[in-house]
C-alpha cells in the first residue's frame, strides 16, 4: 500500500501532544497476536504475570477499541498497515500489545524509543517502522547516542514546558542530553528526572503514578520523598523530593493507599478533561479518590492485558490531544457529549 494511499486512508492529522490530559482525538493501538500464552515457559518468556488465552485477550482488545470511537476517538491499529515480512516478525512477539512503550508524541514530533529487553527489540523496530510509513519521516525524532535506552512508560509530560522522566530498568540517564536537544526548540524547558527503587519491581513510572488532569497528579504515598532532579538549560541542577516538586508546580496530588501497589490503577488513559478510561475493577475506587474533581473513570475489562504486564495506557499510544477552553463539563454527562 502506497503512502499516498495510506495517508488518504487515514485522514492523517498533524501530530500534536502538549499534555497528558488534553482531549484525545487520534490514537494507534496494536492488536493481541493469534498465540495464545497458555504454558508458565511461554508465560515466563515473554515476561507475562500469567498464561492469556489469545481469544480472550482479543475480547479486551475489541472492548478497548470500541470504547476509544464511542468517546469520538480516531483509532488505528499498526497490525492492519504492516507488510507481510512486518507481520512475519510481529505474530512472533505478543508484548506488541504495549505500544505505549515503543514512541510517544511529544510537542509535534513522534519520538522514538529504544527497546531495553532483548525480546522488545525487533519489535520495537518493526513497529516504528509501520509508524514511520503512516506519518512520514518528517514527524519523528531519534534519541542519540549508541546506549540511549528509553521506553515510554518513564515518561510523563506534567506540564506545556515539563517533563517527568524515571531512569530506571528500562530507561537510562544518557537520555538527558537528546531530550534537551529535541525539545528545546518546541519550549520544554524543564526535565525532571526520578529513579524508582529497584525493590518496587516497577520497570515503568506509569505504573506507580500518573497524571488525572491539568492540575492533578495521582500517584502511591510512598512516593512522596522520592528524590527528584531537575534539570534546566545552563541552570543548576536542583534536588527536591516528589511531593515537593509537585506542590512547587501547584498540583493537588491524589494519594494512593501502598497496599494496592501490586495494581496497575495508575496505568488508565485520560480521554479529556471530565473521563478516565482504566480497567474496570479499578473503576469505584479510583471515582472515590477522585470525587470533588469532575472526573468520571469509565472501566472496561482488561485482565488479561493486566497478566501481560500493563493496562490501559501501556496499550494506548496518542497521537493528537486537543486543548480545550477552560469550561468544566460535567463529569455525569452522556459519554458522547463530552467530547472537546
Amino acid at each position: 500500500m502506497s503512502s499516498a494511499i495510506l495517508q488518504n486512508k487515514l485522514q492523517l492529522t498533524t501530530p500534536s501532544c502538549w499534555s497528558e490530559c488534553d482531549t484525545l482525538k487520534e490514537v494507534v493501538l496494536f492488536k493481541p497476536c493469534t498465540k495464545s500464552v497458555d504454558t508458565t515457559d511461554a508465560r515466563d518468556f515473554f515476561c507475562f504475570k500469567d498464561t492469556v488465552s489469545s481469544t480472550e485477550l482479543m475480547k479486551e482488545y475489541e472492548g478497548l477499541y470500541q470504547c476509544l470511537l464511542d468517546y469520538g476517538v480516531k483509532v488505528h491499529d499498526l497490525y492492519n498497515y504492516a507488510d507481510d515480512e512486518d507481520k512475519n516478525t510481529l505474530d512472533k512477539y505478543l508484548n506488541r500489545i504495549f505500544v505505549h512503550d515503543m514512541a510517544a508524541t511529544v510537542g509535534k514530533s513522534i519520538v522514538l524509543g529504544r527497546a531495553t529487553a532483548k525480546s522488545r527489540k525487533e519489535e520495537f523496530l518493526a513497529s516504528q517502522k509501520i509508524l514511520k510509513k503512516l506519518y512520514g519521516p518528517n514527524c519523528f525524532k531519534n534519541m542519540m547516542g549508541m546506549n540511549t535506552q528509553l521506553e515510554f512508560g518513564d515518561l510523563i509530560i506534567t506540564t506545556n514546558n515539563s517533563l517527568l522522566i524515571n531512569c530506571g530498568a528500562r530507561t537510562n540517564y544518557n537520555i538527558i542530553g537528546s531530550f534537551f536537544e529535541i525539545f528545546g526548540a518546541a519550549g520544554f524547558t524543564e526535565m525532571a528526572i526520578v529513579s524508582l527503587p529497584e525493590s518496587l519491581k516497577k520497570i515503568h513510572m506509569d505504573l506507580v503514578c500518573g497524571l488525572v488532569s491539568k492540575k492533578i497528579f495521582c500517584a502511591f504515598s510512598l512516593l512522596k520523598k522520592l528524590p527528584v532532579k531537575v534539570f534546566k538549560p545552563f541552570a543548576i541542577i536542583e534536588s527536591t523530593t516528589l511531593e515537593r516538586y509537585l506542590y512547587e508546580r501547584n498540583f493537588s496530588v491524589v494519594w494512593l493507599d501502598n497496599e494496592n501497589l501490586n495494581s496497575f490503577m495508575t496505568n488508565y488513559l485520560v480521554i479529556n478533561r471530565n473521563v478516565i478510561l482504566a480497567n474496570k475493577k479499578y473503576a469505584e475506587e479510583l471515582n472515590k479518590k477522585f470525587n470533588g474533581f469532575s472526573i468520571e473513570v469509565v472501566g472496561i475489562d482488561l485482565n488479561n492485558y493486566e497478566k501481560g504486564g500493563a493496562s490501559v495506557r501501556c496499550a494506548t499510544l496518542p497521537i493528537e490531544r486537543l486543548k480545550v477552553s477552560n469550561t468544566t463539563v460535567s463529569a455525569t454527562t452522556s459519554r458522547l457529549s463530552l467530547i472537546g
